[in-house]
C-alpha cells in the first residue's frame, strides 16, 4: 500500500511523471495567490511511488493516515501533465462508500474550492456541478 503523508494540509499528490515542467507549472499555479484567491494550504507529494495509483488506492490511503482537516484529495495525474489547462483531479474525501465523486479544475482555483469546502461557504455539488457546466473543469464561479 502507498503511504501518504499525514496532517492537516491538502494534498497535492503526483501520479502523472512524464512531465517535469508541468508538474512545476501545476505546483506555482496551485500554491500562488492573487488578490481574489486565498492562500491555499497545499502540500505537493512528489514520489514515484504513486506512478500507476488508483483514486481508490489514493483515497485508501489518505483514510489509513487519517488526514485530519482535508476534504479534497487534489490528483495530478497524466491528463493534468497533457492538457494545456493543467486540470487537477480532485477527488471527494467525503465520497460514499463505493463511490468515487471527482471533478476536474485549473490549479488557479484549487485554493478556491479547498477553502471553501473546508469553512463550508460552498459544497462539493456547488463545485461539481458549476465544473459540469464549464465543459468538466471547474474554472471559477465567474468563469465564462
Amino acid at each position: 500500500m502507498v503511504t501518504l503523508p499525514s496532517g492537516t494540509a491538502t494534498l497535492l499528490v503526483r501520479t502523472g511523471f512524464q512531465d517535469d515542467e508541468a508538474w512545476r507549472e501545476v505546483v506555482a499555479a496551485a500554491t500562488g495567490t492573487t488578490e481574489h484567491t486565498p492562500e491555499a494550504t497545499l502540500v505537493p507529494v512528489d514520489d514515484p511511488q504513486f506512478v500507476g495509483c488508483t483514486d481508490e488506492q489514493l483515497l485508501a490511503a489518505a483514510q489509513e493516515n487519517h488526514l485530519t482537516g482535508a476534504s479534497v484529495l487534489f490528483v495530478a495525474d497524466s491528463e493534468t501533465m497533457e492538457s494545456p489547462d493543467k486540470p487537477v483531479l480532485v477527488l471527494n474525501m467525503d465520497s460514499p462508500p463505493g463511490e468515487r465523486e471527482s471533478f476536474r479544475c485549473v490549479p488557479t482555483e484549487l485554493s478556491v474550492v479547498q477553502n471553501d469546502l473546508n469553512i463550508g461557504n460552498l459544497d462539493w455539488d456547488d463545485f461539481a456541478e458549476t465544473a459540469l457546466e464549464q465543459g468538466g473543469v471547474y474554472h471559477g464561479l465567474w468563469a465564462s
